[in-house]
């Protein structure tokens, strides 16, 4: 299981990236308009859902269905930057 950022995270890249300092795994990076976890990378930890300012993090059996496109978002993201 990995986590995954959702939709309220758009356009909130200016923030202090406190998801991406906790993450033991270096699975967070900034994209375009987001931040965006590697769910390869991923290890399930949490640490970085209580620091999400604005709630955006979620593990991926519990990101609500409003926001289920953004596991493959999160994924497809990471599949493309790899390339």
């Amino acid at each position: 299981m990995a986590y995954v950022i959702t939709s309220a995270c758009i356009n909130e890249t200016t923030f202090d990236p406190e998801c991406e300092r906790v993450c033991e795994a270096d699975a967070i990076h900034r994209g375009r308009y987001t931040r965006l976890i590697d769910p390869d990378a991923c290890t399930d930890c949490g640490l970085c859902d209580p620091v999400c300012p604005v709630g955006a993090i979620f593990p991926h059996t519990r990101v609500p269905e409003s926001e289920r496109e953004w596991i493959e978002l999160n994924r497809q993201w990471w599949q493309h930057a790899s390339s």
